[in-house]
């Protein structure tokens, strides 16, 4: 009767045991090998944030940050053609040379068809099914990916509305928010489906929406120039598109944050003062001032453990009072003989 006891619980607990493996953080044997799918965030020659991440934490993005496939332009769509990047990191993960994969994907869709969308000559329906659309190349992207073996962290889309290039949208009450309430509801639809998926996902749309909301952001005290673009590092836009150095630092502590609070490993951020040296304004620095205004457990978003696998950290507790209670009643009663 005992051994057939024993025999359960050994059972059932090695039966836990594998149930929380498969949901265990990976920790370091996730940065092996890094790679990214989608669009730069920068213009051609700029540094990346794969750039910024190897040269400032010494990440793998493969010799020459090859694995980093991301190129300025590319919509969820053209990453999914035959031998594009999906299929290129797909063959990465396959063969171990890539462990995870930074997905951003998105933006450029959107910004293909922004005055449409401000115009109102893409709405309803038409508006609905762009939704869908790239939503689902992100999802099938995804999928691809995670099915050759890599973890992701997804990004979600930029905020494009207030950049230089969107301008005359911005001067237009109207069609400013119906850009920004179409790429809302574009942006939730992929953020629902990280969370369902237990993926890493960066709330980049709201991020950069509450950076122009507040009109003002700071890295190391020093403010950025929210209008207009230049090639000084103070501005916040270096062309009409992309963001400049600065910022392209703080997009890659994100990233970081991301990589440690869904896989479990323990990369250092990025001071304000390494941020702003990238710039060489180290000597305007004042302080640590970014994560006191925009709060990465905002913008982070990390999907709790699942019910599977709190059921398996429960069955696990549960077990192991029994086995304490069925070693109280042997001693008990070797103590009575």
């Amino acid at each position: 009767m005992v051994r057939s006891f024993c025999k359960t619980i050994c059972a059932h607990l090695a039966f836990a045991l594998v149930l929380l493996v498969a949901v265990a953080p990976v920790g370091a044997g996730v940065l092996d090998g890094l790679g990214t799918v989608g669009s730069g965030n920068a213009g051609p020659g700029a540094t990346l944030f794969p750039d910024l991440m190897h040269t400032e934490r010494g990440l793998y993005f493969g010799p020459s940050n090859s694995f980093a496939l991301g190129v300025v332009g590319a919509d969820a769509g053209e990453v999914l053609a035959p031998g594009n990047q999906v299929d290129q990191m797909v063959a990465l993960a396959t063969s171990g040379d890539v462990t995870l994969a930074i997905l951003t994907l998105g933006d450029n869709d959107y910004i293909d068809v922004a005055e449409e969308i401000g115009d109102g000559t893409i709405a309803g329906a038409a508006l609905l099914a762009l939704h869908q659309e790239v939503a689902t190349n992100i999802a099938t992207a995804v999928n691809a990916v995670r099915a050759a073996g890599a973890k992701v962290v997804l990004g979600g889309f930029a905020n494009f509305t207030d950049s230089p290039a969107a301008a005359a949208i911005k001067a237009d009450p109207v069609m400013r928010a119906r850009l920004l309430n179409a790429l809302d509801d574009g942006n939730k639809l992929v953020a629902d489906f990280a969370t369902a998926e237990g993926i890493p996902f960066i709330d980049f749309f709201n991020l950069g929406k509450d950076v122009y909301d507040n009109g003002s952001v700071q890295i190391g005290g020093v403010d950025l120039i929210l209008e207009g673009y230049d090639t000084d590092p103070h501005y916040f836009f270096e062309d009409p598109f992309h963001a400049g150095i600065l910022v392209r630092a703080a997009i890659a502590n994100f990233y970081l944050d991301a990589i440690n609070k869904g896989y479990g490993t323990n990369l250092p951020l990025l001071s304000d003062l390494e941020i702003l040296a990238l710039g060489g304004l180290e000597n305007e620095y004042v302080g640590e001032t970014l994560a006191d205004t925009y709060d990465f457990e905002v913008y982070v978003q990390v999907p709790e453990p699942s019910s599977f696998a709190l059921a398996a950290l429960s069955v696990v507790a549960m077990l192991a009072a029994g086995r304490r209670a069925a070693r109280g009643r042997r001693c008990r009663e070797a103590a009575s003989v």
